[in-house]
């Protein structure tokens, strides 16, 4: 079943119909792929103003990363989960308002990306808009519409860090050009939800110096948040020297709060062979418990913690994995 079709289904909700869909994603390979592009694509073009970090994309991109623990008979209850999920919600209607307006009036002059990220910095949604399609047709299409508004989003990690991760590893599982301006539109639409503080100065601090630091029993959130921060830090984007200028400055707030705070984890909480966990049974007990969403997001956070091996991490997944499930 193509994308059109299938975005059809969803938004119908017809959980018949997307039986045979889900059962031949199960079968992996390209089908499986397909679907969770889909999915990853409908997430991105929802219309959001609830909490940031319930987004459906952030779920999805959660569940497509506990499925590649097993992508050669992926989880049927995983894949039915992100269509339930998906099912129903309405989309926006408006992403291409803007750019078919600057095409019939055209580009005019050179767009500078600093005047595009100015007017997001300044809550100038219009202007913004306006900008950000002029920036997007100016630059043949380029994902760097993509970058700029992900930099700017770090600006609040703590409220934009989580989802600004999910949508970037979301784009990149298939790059397709053609859904460029999808991500651009759901990125801009979430980071203009707050006002951003101005850039921060560079600190001296890097994801790992701080794993050891954390209490394990310290907020789930946090443990979720620096996780995904992990995750931007050891890749290699376009921003990264933007990316881990904000972070670092986020982990030094991070540190400070630790410092003040009277949450004390107790060494050598008692782990049961933690690092065997199979996150995927876990997702299926999360899903047949009809637990929060945020579960399954808190879920992949750990699932990736559980590659650092030490001490203090298989205290923090003991702890948390039992409260989750």
């Amino acid at each position: 079943m193509n994308g059109p079709t299938l975005f059809k289904l969803i938004r119908s909700g017809d959980l018949e119909q997307s039986d045979s869909v889900i059962a031949k994603a199960s079968k992996g390979g390209d089908a499986l792929v397909q679907y969770l592009n889909c999915m990853l694509l409908y997430a991105a073009s929802v219309e959001w103003d609830k909490n940031i970090d319930s987004h459906p994309i952030i779920i999805i991109n959660s569940v497509k990363n506990i499925l590649s623990d097993n992508i050669e008979k992926p989880s049927i209850t995983l894949l039915t989960f992100c269509f339930n999920i998906l099912s129903k919600l309405p989309l926006r209607d408006n992403d291409e308002y803007y750019i078919k307006k600057v095409e019939k009036e055209g580009v005019g002059l050179a767009v500078f990306i600093g005047e595009f990220e100015d007017s997001i910095q300044s809550g100038d949604r219009g202007k913004a808009e306006i900008l950000a399609a002029k920036f997007f047709l100016a630059s043949d299409k380029s994902r760097a519409i993509i970058d700029s508004l992900a930099e700017l989003g770090f600006q609040n990690i703590n409220s934009n860090g989580l989802f600004i991760f999910h949508l970037l590893r979301a784009f990149n599982f298939m790059q397709k050009k053609s859904q460029i301006w999808t991500y651009a539109c759901c990125l801009m639409n979430i980071i203009k939800l707050k006002k951003l503080p101005n850039p921060h100065k560079r600190r001296d601090f890097m994801p790992e110096s701080l794993i050891n630091d954390i209490p394990y029993n310290y907020d789930i959130k946090t443990w979720v948040i620096l996780a995904a921060m992990l995750r931007v830090w050891n890749n290699d984007y376009v921003r990264q020297d933007g990316y881990r200028r904000e972070i670092s400055h986020w982990l030094y707030l991070l540190k400070t709060n630790i410092d003040k705070s009277e949450v004390k984890g107790i060494s050598n909480y008692p782990g049961l062979n933690i690092f065997h966990n199979n996150f995927i049974k876990i997702a299926e007990e999360i899903i047949s418990k009809n637990k929060m969403p945020d579960n399954i997001i808190a879920l992949d956070g750990l699932r990736y913690l559980s590659k650092i091996k030490n001490k203090n991490i298989i205290n923090v997944l003991d702890y948390h994995l039992k409260k989750l499930r």
